[in-house]
């Protein structure tokens, strides 16, 4: 093989060569802010931030601080506003020996509040404390009355209306009390807006 075949003999030089290997990478400088921590901190970091996120709403849904009505248990479900700001308002403090008292706070159509309470006295003290209210007594007589509110006690027994209004304020105040046999009867007033 020589000159005549097409095909030099002679040594070739290897340096004129391309080189099309890829380039090795450095190690970034990790003084230099490379993103090599990028990867693994996505990898762990948003799972992990999803699973706190989860746990806080949990913890949120199951131990937040309950709002009212939910904070006084006498408050009936669908009571608006609290006690005793509205008793300020309309001048009306329960008598004294008041228990099981239960109530419900909604708005008239005229934006005042109306408030309905019911509660338990000692039956020789009733009529003492609706005539201090400034209430009066219906003669008639409705023995048929079951009325009280949905979450507080219903006592049945021989029931009297009393009607008028607060000394306090000029608002329309009726009263029905139910004596059941025992010392303790049960009063519901209804304080209309």
């Amino acid at each position: 093989m020589g000159a005549a075949d097409g095909v030099d003999d002679a040594p070739q030089d290897h340096d004129s060569l391309v080189d099309i290997t890829p380039p090795v990478e450095e190690e970034p400088d990790p003084a230099a802010g490379g993103n090599r921590w990028l990867g693994p901190l996505l990898v762990i970091g948003v799972p992990l931030a999803l699973v706190a996120a989860g746990f806080a709403a949990l913890y949120y849904l199951l131990f937040a601080a309950p709002e009212f009505p939910e904070t006084d248990s006498r408050a009936c479900p669908g009571s608006v506003q609290p006690l005793e700001p509205l008793e300020v308002q309309l001048g009306l403090h329960l008598p004294e020996g008041a228990r099981d008292v239960h109530y419900l706070t909604t708005a008239a159509d005229s934006g005042k509040p109306v408030l309905e309470v019911s509660f338990r006295m000692p039956a020789a003290a009733v009529d003492e404390a609706l005539e201090d209210y400034g209430l009066t007594e219906d003669p008639r007589l409705d023995n048929g009355y079951l009325g009280g509110l949905s979450c507080g006690p219903v006592d049945s027994g021989q029931v009297t209306t009393w009607w008028g209004s607060l000394r306090s304020s000029p608002r329309p105040v009726h009263a029905t009390v139910t004596m059941p046999p025992g010392d303790l009867a049960q009063v519901e007033l209804v304080i209309d807006g």
